[in-house]
């Protein structure tokens, strides 16, 4: 299975170009809800847990798709941190 295969199956683009707003503007309800608790300064995954009242798997999940979309950057430990506006 190559990149492109993974990238295919999450319904990502096959590109090496930087995330635009319209990428954001096309998250799921899940992610979008994900993206509202973060700031440009770290929040830890527990926080967000916390914050959203979702389970730990949907936060994890979501933080991925939003890291692969850019609108999203893990910082180290359990801390993530939004990319865009």
């Amino acid at each position: 299975m190559s990149a492109a295969d993974v990238l295919q199956a999450l319904g990502l683009p096959d590109s090496a170009e930087p995330a635009t707003n319209n990428q954001t503007e096309e998250a799921s309800p899940l992610e979008a809800t994900v993206l509202s608790s973060l700031t440009r300064e770290p929040v830890l995954i527990d926080e967000i847990i916390n914050k959203t009242g979702l389970p730990s798997a949907a936060v994890v999940g979501a933080l991925t798709l939003l890291e692969l979309k850019g609108v999203a950057r893990h910082v180290g430990g359990a801390a993530y941190v939004r990319s865009c506006p």
